[in-house]
């Protein structure tokens, strides 16, 4: 496996999270962005989210550099709700070695993103978790089927799937000029990403 070709993967995620984080920045009023009293990052900086559906050990390296440097994002009030349940719990992949603690996780999490506030870290969720599919074969069938069970509890319509969908083939510069979205909550959560490189071919980047 090339060094340089997983080099230039990394610097892709990382520009995919900058381009989607200023889009955030952007956003001034909305549903979908509450103006935040706080954030946090993880120190190590992974992305502990992607763990209720991959097997970390079990990814190949494309995979497991999504999971490490891709980002989301707790959202939290003066009273620090969320991050005393979520951060304090599962600190890291480690933390979610069970069965159990992955069920518990993923019903708090999936409470957590269904709050108006933070709508927009399911979407980032289902979308870097279709971007490990794309980059990683393995028990794709099984996986995609958790992605869809996630989708349906964060109550993602077909329409914002399908949406997210079209951001993948973003990434991938598969743009279909003649595409309408299907929503409006999607292109405000992950408009950055549809002229990341201002139309260049990336192609070469993304070569597995």
């Amino acid at each position: 496996m090339s060094e340089v070709r997983l080099a230039k993967f990394e610097t892709l995620i990382e520009d995919i999270n900058k381009a989607i984080e200023k889009q955030h920045d952007l956003a001034k009023t909305g549903i979908f962005f509450a103006v935040r009293v706080g954030s946090w990052i993880r120190e190590n900086h992974q992305n502990v989210e992607l763990s209720l559906i991959f097997d970390y050990d079990t990814c190949n390296e494309y995979a497991k550099i999504i999971i490490d440097k891709s980002e989301l994002k707790i959202e939290y009030g003066d009273n620090l709700l969320y991050k005393d349940q979520w951060e304090v719990r599962y600190p890291d992949i480690a933390s979610l070695s069970d069965t159990k603690t992955k069920i518990d996780a993923a019903k708090l999490f999936v409470q957590y993103c269904r709050e108006s506030q933070n709508i927009s870290e399911g979407y980032k969720f289902i979308f870097w978790s279709l971007l490990i599919l794309t980059v990683d074969k393995n028990n794709a069938q099984e996986y995609l089927s958790l992605i869809c069970d996630f989708a349906k509890m964060l109550r993602i319509t077909n329409e914002e799937f399908e949406d997210i969908i079209y951001a993948i083939k973003c990434v991938y510069n598969e743009v279909n000029k003649e595409y309408i979205f299907k929503s409006e909550s999607v292109p405000a959560v992950l408009g950055g990403i549809f002229n990341l490189y201002g139309g260049q071919e990336i192609n070469e980047t993304l070569e597995i």
